[in-house]
């Protein structure tokens, strides 16, 4: 490859927290970088177009699957970063503890440590 390495990562700081550490180790092998910010669509649809050549820190299949899939067929995937995963929470200080009639209320089982 000539020319820098055009990493691209969606303008979320945690995005932009994982393409740091990745763009570390592409500078430490060697390679100059361009970085690029955009939100989800855009950035994958920079992707598509080939004007980033690695986007860093999707999370999928869940939540940038739909956006993955116009271009799936011409997108190699390397590796997991890590795990995401989303959490609901509220202050011990609350008084009032929110009701499972709650429009964000979740299944409490599928998370560890958990203590009513």
């Amino acid at each position: 490859m000539t020319g820098p390495v055009r990493v691209g990562h969606i303008d979320l700081s945690f995005h932009d927290a994982a393409a740091g550490e990745v763009e570390r180790i592409l500078i430490a092998h060697g390679h100059e970088i361009e970085r690029t910010a955009a939100p989800h669509e855009e950035m994958f649809g920079r992707m598509g177009r080939g004007e980033v050549d690695v986007l860093v820190s999707a999370w999928l299949p869940t939540s940038h699957g739909r956006y993955l899939a116009p271009i799936a067929d011409n997108v190699h995937e390397v590796t997991v970063l890590y795990e995401p995963y989303c959490i609901w929470a509220y202050p011990i200080s609350c008084r009032r503890r929110p009701s499972a009639r709650s429009p964000m209320f979740f299944d409490r089982r599928h998370l560890t440590g958990w203590s009513a």
